[in-house]
């Protein structure tokens, strides 16, 4: 049998493929924009068939129907990464739940058989002329998942990108459902005057020929608009959107100077808008890699000059970072925030830096602190901070006493929280 015959016969359609799927399974439904849109609505449309499906993703950028009001008999998620509205409900509802690992760990977990899949649905673009299927835009945890999975359904989208460097054989797919949905776009984030202003102060301390390790939102989007007089700029990364695929065309990212894969930008995966995806569709300029690969601080801590740019909620006055929980909520997740912070720390002329505006709520809430609010976890860790940068400016804690981080941070903080902060020092 030929890939041809043998893809035609594993056809089928949504209904009949999770026909096959059981109360109690344990399913692995993807991440960010590569969560399969088309098997989680059909999985909904099946629940009443279904008690206590065990749900794990990562990131998800979707409607994310099995976390709503009146699912919670039906189906029980485990995030890897809380975001959305729905998610942070649902999990400080103790609706769902979440798992606290560095982004690197996320694919051992099921390596491991920590947490043994039923079965795992995926996102592909059609197969090429060699009977090979592509993750597109995302690989993260896929390759591990279709690995252990007992059961693996492929959504086959034809709006998917086909990236070469995320392919696999159609022999690792027991069902392939075929659809033509979009892709989860995100829009970009607007780059305020706060932001505006955290990105100048850093792409300052950015010279030339850096690898660059960015993610997602106002401020990483800031920083990538202020690094447009850079040259020879590489990407080593977890994720990238928009602002990459601009500076590429730009002619400031070249990943010339990539000394682990020369002229290659290298994530796990990306998400933004339907150009970029356009833009990723056979690129070979940009090379996907699992999340253990991209994250391993023994393989990014090898890249010379990695610059590693991560968000914050609070950071408190001796540099311990919070990246995660409001008032004691799950918020976020740590992604690859404590994996990039050490690997810059390794990098041969690397810098790490936490990013984040001085206050919050209109300026009532500084978000530098004496100390992280009561419920709240610490991200990172202070001994593995290096920069703090907010509109301010910028707080070069490396190598500093107590004393002189706290002083290096109340001069970053808003006038407004200096003196109270100052006594907060004295005591």
């Amino acid at each position: 049998m030929d890939w041809k015959q043998e893809y035609e016969s594993k056809k089928v359609s949504a209904a009949e493929a999770i026909s096959k799927i059981k109360s109690g399974d344990k399913i692995y439904t993807g991440h960010s924009a590569t969560e399969s849109q088309v098997l989680t609505h059909e999985l909904c449309n099946q629940k009443d068939r279904f008690e206590n499906v065990q749900i794990f993703v990562q990131n998800p950028l979707g409607d994310i129907e099995y976390v709503q009001p009146g699912m919670e008999k039906h189906f029980h998620a485990t995030f890897l990464f809380a975001n959305g509205v729905a998610g942070r409900r649902s999990i400080n509802e103790g609706i769902s739940d979440f798992i606290s690992a560095n982004l690197s760990e996320y694919p051992k977990i099921f390596l491991k058989n920590v947490i043994e899949l039923d079965a795992a649905f995926v996102q592909v673009a059609p197969p090429n002329e060699k009977g090979e299927c592509s993750f597109g835009i995302g690989v993260s945890n896929n390759y591990a998942v279709i690995e252990k999975a007992k059961y693996v359904i492929a959504e086959v989208n034809s709006n998917m990108p086909f990236t070469e460097s995320a392919t696999f054989p159609i022999s690792k797919i027991d069902h392939f459902v075929e659809s033509d949905e979009p892709i989860v776009n995100l829009a970009v984030p607007h780059i305020d005057e706060i932001s505006e202003k955290i990105g100048k102060n850093i792409a300052e301390l950015i010279p030339d020929r850096s690898m660059l390790q960015i993610g997602f939102g106002s401020i990483p989007n800031a920083v990538l608009a202020s690094l447009k007089g850079k040259k020879d700029l590489g990407v080593h990364t977890e994720m990238f959107s928009d602002g990459v695929m601009e500076l590429y065309e730009l002619g400031v990212i070249t990943s010339k100077y990539n000394n682990l894969h020369p002229g290659k930008m290298v994530t796990t995966y990306v998400a933004g808008s339907r150009e970029l995806y356009d833009w990723l569709d056979h690129n070979p300029n940009v090379l996907f890699k699992v999340g253990n690969y991209t994250n391993d601080i023994r393989v990014a801590g090898r890249i010379d000059n990695l610059m590693s740019i991560n968000s914050a909620l609070q950071v408190d006055l001796t540099g311990q970072v919070n990246a995660e929980m409001i008032k004691g909520k799950q918020y976020s997740g740590i992604g690859g925030q404590g994996d990039f912070v050490k690997s810059a720390m390794l990098s041969d002329g690397g810098k790490s830096f936490i990013a984040l505006p001085a206050t919050t709520k209109g300026g009532t809430i500084s978000k530098i602190v004496a100390s992280i609010d009561e419920g709240c976890c610490v991200t990172t860790p202070r001994q593995d901070v290096q920069y703090v940068v907010t509109e301010y400016g910028v707080a070069d804690l490396y190598g500093k006493t107590l004393t002189e981080r706290a002083e290096e941070m109340i001069n970053i903080a808003h006038p407004d929280f200096r003196d109270e902060l100052r006594k907060s020092l004295k005591k």
